[in-house]
């Protein structure tokens, strides 16, 4: 057996045992849920003998935007439960365009923008 073929297999085995120690952590988790019970939202925390179990409940809030923007005007603006920000992130096609086929446009922009390198994926599967 080949010294890649050797780390391909182990790779495997990690990966299954990995798997496997999350789903029994997560099979923990749900019954300190359920024993020590927990709020909707916000951190309570227990001393259990020699442990300290801090159970934080989480929601998620979204909103329909369009459907904010007809509604807004039913209550004064400094009640207005939303930040207005414009968030600008990169678009990896768009700088992928501009590098390959508008370079003198690109790099009168590019200081602007950060490329490197990110974690290589990796997936073994026994054949």
């Amino acid at each position: 057996m080949s010294n890649v073929e050797t780390l391909a297999r182990d790779w495997l085995k990690a990966k299954h045992d990995e798997n496997a120690a999350r789903k029994s952590r997560l099979n923990i988790e749900g019954q300190l849920i359920e024993a020590l019970g927990a709020k909707e939202e916000g951190a309570q925390t227990h001393e259990i003998g020699d442990y300290k179990v801090t159970l934080t409940g989480k929601l998620t809030r979204s909103m329909d935007a369009d459907l904010w923007l007809e509604l807004r005007a039913d209550i004064p603006e400094s009640l207005w439960p939303v930040n207005a920000k414009v968030v600008y992130s990169p678009d990896k096609a768009g700088m992928a365009y501009l590098q390959e086929n508008e370079t003198k446009a690109w790099r009168k922009i590019a200081d602007a923008f950060t490329t490197k390198p990110a974690k290589t994926s990796i997936m073994v599967k026994e054949t």
